[in-house]
């Protein structure tokens, strides 16, 4: 372990010891957090209490954890690797320094074994027992700590995992399980890591999806079976389209489809297969058993071209899903930019 890590781990165990604090990955981690500075709101407000209480409480720390930590728009990225690499070399250095002791042991008692008879017996058993309860008394510390820090380490990485579940569900639509625009901006980040290349400068197609007549079917039958709608729909649209395309629910009930490597052709062949599933699901009120007219989709067809960029080619596609709600709906119409 570095010297820097080492005082840092120093510190961590100062800041916890000093405040009576048990060292579990949560309180590790808000004392990183605030020894390092990384969160000046958790700055704030920990040299608040302390200015008021004088120490804090596993309480209080749980609350700045759930407020300055957990909190999706936090930067865990940067500061649970870094935890995770100090936990990891300080759990080496200790297993190093168990195996250690054990190797003593067993070299105390192979010499043991070895002692002259004719010295006096009474001397070498106090002698050996003096040794014997010092390292029986250092390994069994050693022993905890290694057991302590293998527990801290597994529960740092259980709570990296629910981190990071938390940061997908933030990207993505309570109610359709799509993308949410976060989740888009995200995604399309990845993807141009991936690619080496800004994702816009790749050939891709954009489908825009918007609900016929939403507003009437909230109105005539309430929001509770317009959320169903909506959810049906997403899931529709997963249905059909390739893992590494994007589904996005833009808002309302407006969806957008991003298709890479698709031309406008592929792209209307896909928007057709949605509008067909979404128009052939049979709907019931289930307060009066009526049997509803099919509920529609319209769609709007875009084929990025060289220097455009995404926001224009979401343009195009809903401009085009306007002149397919002119079209009279339930249709989908697509526009060829290169034609102008």
């Amino acid at each position: 372990m570095s010297e820097q890590k080492k005082d840092i781990y120093r510190k961590i165990e100062s800041f916890l010891t000093g405040n009576s604090l048990s060292p579990i990955p949560t309180n590790y981690t808000v004392a990183y957090t605030y020894l390092q500075q990384h969160s000046v709101k958790l700055n704030e407000v920990i040299d608040q209490h302390l200015k008021k209480h004088s120490r804090l409480n596993e309480t209080f720390i749980q609350q700045a954890f759930s407020e300055f930590i957990q909190h999706p728009d936090f930067n865990a990225d940067e500061i649970y690797p870094a935890l995770q690499a100090l936990l990891s070399d300080v759990y080496s250095v200790v297993e190093t320094s168990q195996d250690s002791s054990s190797s003593f042991l067993q070299t105390l008692h192979s010499t043991s074994d070895q002692l002259d008879e004719t010295q006096t017996k009474a001397n070498i058993a106090t002698l050996v027992q003096l040794l014997k309860a010092s390292t029986d008394s250092m390994v069994e510390s050693q022993e905890k700590l290694y057991l302590k820090l293998q527990q801290a380490e597994q529960e740092s990485e259980n709570l990296q995992a629910r981190l990071n579940s938390v940061s997908q569900a933030a990207m993505l639509d309570d109610l359709t399980g799509l993308l949410n625009r976060a989740g888009l901006r995200k995604k399309l980040e990845d993807l141009s890591i991936e690619l080496g290349s800004p994702f816009e400068a790749s050939h891709y197609s954009v489908v825009v999806f918007d609900l016929d007549k939403f507003k009437n079917i909230n109105d005539n039958y309430g929001h509770p079976f317009g959320d169903r709608v909506l959810g049906n729909t997403g899931s529709l649209i997963l249905k059909h389209i390739r893992g590494g395309d994007l589904a996005v629910r833009f808002g309302g009930e407006e969806f957008i489809v991003i298709l890479p490597e698709t031309d406008l052709q592929g792209a209307r062949q896909v928007a057709e297969k949605i509008r067909l599933a979404i128009g052939n699901v049979r709907w019931t009120n289930k307060r009066t058993n009526e049997k509803l007219s099919a509920i529609t989709i319209s769609a709007g067809i875009a084929e990025a071209i060289p220097n455009s960029t995404l926001n224009d080619v979401i343009q195009i596609a809903d401009d085009a899903l306007y002149q397919a709600k002119k079209n009279g709906r339930n249709c989908c119409y697509p526009i060829d930019i290169s034609k102008g």
